[in-house]
């Protein structure tokens, strides 16, 4: 017998001898957490993941690890283990709000849209932020090119939450996909009337005035969004095909040479390099 081991000791509701049981190890669980915490803002989402499961395994009451775990193995590219994680999570806290966020985020990555949308149609029922919830629901449906029901939701939003300018971009870009023109100018000025420097309203304008033949505008707002965020791929394609249509060859070619050079994993512009 080592010195570890416990003495079988005299029990005398069961007349017999019984070892006792040792003590439970002491785990730390705000130490645990923080060194998820710290793994996470390293952005070493692997470590983190497994930090996270740990905490799991510590306190599996605690809601939000499932959360973090799952965006994690999100994080890290593992989408079955994210989704498998924040499965045990939303089993025991079916209604927590970041749980069905995270949800929600990691069935759209795995281009799940049924099960997004039913995670944020959820979320709406129990989220505080209820306007980023009809964000998020709109921007799924917008991937999964309901542009009708899109745009009923986003309304929605609107009518409910009218100073939530990001549902009014969202409602405009929707307006870009389906092709109706007139209506995503009109939903674009109001934006760029209120919000002149933002390079998302910007590019969204300068889409719709383009495919309006309205091209002196639409250069001058692509060049805004340009200056804006002057690394943005979808910009320098877009400013292209402005100067294209301007019958500025030589320029488009230059403009597409610059940004295929510059983002060579791009295929939207590798693409419009060959076209031309």
């Amino acid at each position: 017998m080592s010195d570890d081991d416990e003495l079988p000791l005299w029990d005398p509701a069961t007349n017999s001898f019984v070892t006792p049981a040792k003590p439970v190890a002491y785990v730390d669980i705000d130490a645990l957490i923080s060194e998820a915490k710290r793994l996470a803002a390293q952005r070493d989402w692997p470590a983190a993941a497994t930090a996270w499961g740990a905490v799991i395994d510590a306190a599996p009451s605690d809601a939000p690890a499932y959360a973090n775990a799952g965006e994690a193995w999100r994080n890290a590219g593992n989408l079955p283990e994210s989704r498998a994680i924040i499965a045990q999570g939303l089993d025991h806290f079916p209604t927590h709000a970041e749980l069905l966020t995270q949800a929600g985020h990691t069935a759209h990555r795995q281009r799940d849209w049924d099960s997004a949308l039913s995670h944020w149609e959820r979320l709406l029922t129990v989220a505080t932020d209820r306007p980023h919830a009809y964000y998020l629901l709109g921007n799924t449906l917008l991937a999964a090119n309901r542009l009708d029901h899109a745009e009923t939701r986003l309304l929605e939003c609107t009518e409910l939450f009218p100073t939530y300018r990001e549902a009014r971009i969202l409602l405009a870009w929707q307006a870009n996909r389906a092709r109706n023109w007139p209506t995503a100018l009109e939903r674009w000025a109001a934006l760029h009337t209120a919000l002149p420097a933002n390079d998302q309203i910007c590019t969204g304008y300068a889409e719709a005035l383009l495919a309006s033949n309205q091209l002196d505008l639409a250069r001058a707002m692509i060049e805004a969004a340009r200056a804006l965020r002057p690394k943005d791929p979808a910009n320098q394609l877009l400013e292209a095909k402005i100067a294209q249509a301007q019958g500025r060859h030589a320029e488009a070619l230059l403009l597409l040479e610059a940004a295929s050079a510059a983002f060579p994993q791009d295929g939207a512009l590798k693409a419009a390099l060959k076209a031309v």
